[in-house]
């Protein structure tokens, strides 16, 4: 569940002027060197729908293609993220997902990320677009490459009919379904049915039952993937899924290694939507700021496009 009024660091620069950032981006690639710091400066502080302005102008002007300029001038994360910058937040969720399950690894925390979080609308888009692109349903290529219990969630999420009505389930009704066992079939029904406002109701009337609350009976009945997606789907629905994507990105960038591509794809995508909100959720959890920790963790141009996209142009 979102919060009721999500925060995103990036949105529509006042002062905006296609052509005066198509022209700079220009120079900014042109000759021998590249200048980082004046793209970032651009792409990392305009709206999706701004820089599909540039990008057309800038081929209007050059008659050259601005994706293809980057491509390149840049490299490792950094061309990733600068790409990524190019897709709407739905078309981002679609390569992500296509690339979670392309090659002979699968991505099962983007799976989880993207399918346990996002509501109808998103997934019915999600689902479209997926079609269009890639000639296949996105359910196909989720059900070819998972198995079991985490294929039972993931093929259920895909369908993106969980009851959103507004009406609340009352007490009685809550109490009632609070009683649920330890049974995967009965964990999916009430998890992937259920809409993120009725499971908040259901699992705060659960603790009548299980005095340790939801999550550690998730972690005690599940593991691996399966537990990944009940806990994602649980957390939404208590906390928020800024909450959640707050936790990911603690998880992804503590300790010795950091998961790069988890940390691009939550921040690029949560940047035009909710990545203010994340911060603020990240800095309650974790008593240290984002901004601290990408600074620490990460490093060269993939740290400093990071760091434009926390601060953003949202103030």
């Amino acid at each position: 569940m979102a919060a009721r009024d999500p925060v995103p660091s990036v949105v529509d620069r006042e002062d905006f002027n296609a052509e005066v950032d198509a022209i700079a981006l220009y120079c900014a690639m042109k000759g021998a060197g590249t200048d980082e710091d004046l793209i970032i400066s651009i792409i990392c502080a305009r709206s999706y729908g701004q820089l599909k302005k540039v990008e057309k102008v800038y081929q209007q002007l050059y008659g050259r293609l601005l994706i293809d300029d980057l491509k390149g001038d840049l490299s490792g994360y950094f061309e990733k993220l600068s790409l990524a910058l190019f897709m709407s937040n739905i078309e981002q969720d679609v390569v992500n997902l296509k690339e979670a399950v392309d090659g002979a690894g699968t991505d099962e925390d983007a799976i989880v990320e993207i399918l346990c979080t996002r509501d109808n609308g998103e997934i019915e888009l999600i689902k479209r677009l997926y079609k269009k692109r890639y000639g296949v349903k996105l359910v196909a290529d989720m059900k070819g490459d998972t198995s079991g219990d985490f294929e039972r969630i993931v093929v259920s999420m895909c369908t993106g009919m969980r009851d959103e009505r507004g009406e609340e389930l009352g007490e009685e009704q809550a109490t009632a379904i609070a009683q649920i066992g330890s049974n995967e079939v009965v964990f999916n029904k009430v998890f992937c049915r259920r809409g993120f406002h009725q499971l908040r109701e259901i699992f705060a009337a659960y603790t009548q039952f299980h005095e340790d609350g939801i999550l550690d009976t998730i972690s005690n009945e599940f593991s691996g993937c399966t537990e990944k997606a009940y806990k994602a789907i649980a957390i939404t629905a208590l906390e928020g899924r800024e909450a959640f994507f707050a936790e990911k990105l603690h998880s992804a960038m503590q300790g010795l290694g950091t998961d790069e591509d988890r940390v691009l794809r939550l921040m690029v995508s949560r940047s035009r939507q909710d990545l203010l909100t994340v911060a603020e959720r990240f800095q309650e959890k974790y008593e240290q700021s984002l901004e601290e920790f990408v600074d620490d963790d990460i490093s060269g141009d993939f740290k400093a496009a990071l760091l434009a996209l926390v601060r953003g142009n949202n103030y």
